[in-house]
């Protein structure tokens, strides 16, 4: 049977997208990038109305509580120690066109399937490299997610982040320890480490490892330790020229499952270290690793526009017809104690 754009049903096309083609390409996304597989278990399809509030532990209920004996009275002062950030969802659009020649040149029902697929492959594209780099955001575009260059800024001159306002919360500006809001601090290094064999990176002694300094902060500030680091290629090649080095690298030190999902991965100390190509460098090869506690963040999906995809209509001053892909997500830190983030310049 041959189609005109008369006799193609676009409900029905709509309809087909979203139920053979959508539920695929959220799967792709999710796993075709190593950072949104491992966290993925962190998504929570929660409606988002005006704001997302995130109730945060700061302090120990009913005074830490007590021991008792007999008829002792007991102590019901009222104690609040939660306190609460806001954060609000994020919109997130990606459109697809099928112009008027695209649409009189799928006359089957096989070209009509093709051209679909094709659309559909671009928008997954798009949507992969969109959601991918705003996990990276800092902040520069207000309407993004907030990525976690904003959340866990990195310093190379001090040891504290600079005053800035996450969560509706003010922190930063002095140490932690004279920070009225320094709970809130994420862990920072006030140095620039070098990769490579002499360097100050993942090479150096073990008394001055960058790495091990940074997950006993977290340790020391909360009782956590982070169990997941991210950087660029650079950091991670570092940490693996030192295992060669050492001869300890063997498949021990893998992450069996990102493995089997076709992902390359380090382990140290318990965190699995995996790499991605839109983490933070510069051209003068800066990078940032961020050392992440995932238990203590979530990525908060609405699931009204969770990859949900507008039946397609035609504008009324273009010959084409157009369909949206939309979401409405945010990320958010609950605890920033037990991550952090440190520069490295690598050598590659």
């Amino acid at each position: 049977m041959a189609f005109t754009q008369s006799t193609i049903n676009w409900d029905m096309v709509t309809s087909s997208c979203r139920f053979d083609y959508i539920p695929k390409l959220q799967d792709n996304i999710f796993y075709t990038n190593a950072f949104l597989q491992f966290i993925q278990s962190r998504v929570k399809d929660k409606q988002i109305g005006p704001m997302i509030l995130a109730r945060l532990l700061v302090g120990m209920e009913g005074g830490g509580g007590d021991w008792y004996a007999g008829t002792d009275q007991h102590d019901t002062t009222i104690r609040n120690p939660i306190t609460a950030a806001t954060f609000f969802g994020k919109n997130a659009i990606v459109a697809s066109a099928i112009d008027e020649t695209e649409e009189l040149e799928a006359t089957t029902t096989e070209k009509v399937a093709d051209l679909l697929e094709d659309k559909m492959q671009i928008m997954e594209e798009t949507s992969r490299f969109m959601l991918c780099s705003a996990l990276f955001n800092a902040g520069t575009n207000q309407k993004a997610l907030t990525g976690l260059q904003y959340a866990l800024p990195a310093h190379d001159s001090n040891n504290y982040i600079n005053a800035q306002t996450y969560g509706g919360i003010l922190s930063g500006g002095s140490a932690v320890s004279a920070d009225a809001n320094g709970f809130w601090q994420p862990n920072v290094s006030g140095a620039l480490y070098a990769t490579g064999p002499s360097g100050s990176f993942m090479q150096a002694s073990a008394t001055d490892s960058p790495m091990g300094k940074m997950f006993a902060k977290a340790f020391l500030r909360c009782g956590r330790q982070p169990n997941l680091i991210v950087s660029n290629i650079g950091s991670w090649t570092d940490y693996h020229n030192a295992l060669v080095k050492n001869e300890r690298y063997d498949r021990a030190l893998k992450n069996v499952k990102m493995a089997e999902s076709g992902f390359d991965s380090l382990m140290y100390r318990g965190a699995t270290w995996i790499t991605d190509p839109l983490a933070p460098r510069t051209s003068g090869n800066v990078e940032t690793v961020y050392t992440l506690d995932t238990n203590c963040f979530d990525v908060y999906w609405d699931p009204r526009r969770k990859f949900y995809m507008t039946p397609w209509r035609e504008p009324y001053n273009q010959s084409t017809r157009v369909s949206y892909l939309k979401n409405r997500l945010e990320l958010i830190f609950r605890e920033r104690r037990s991550s952090g983030a440190m520069n490295v310049t690598a050598a590659l």
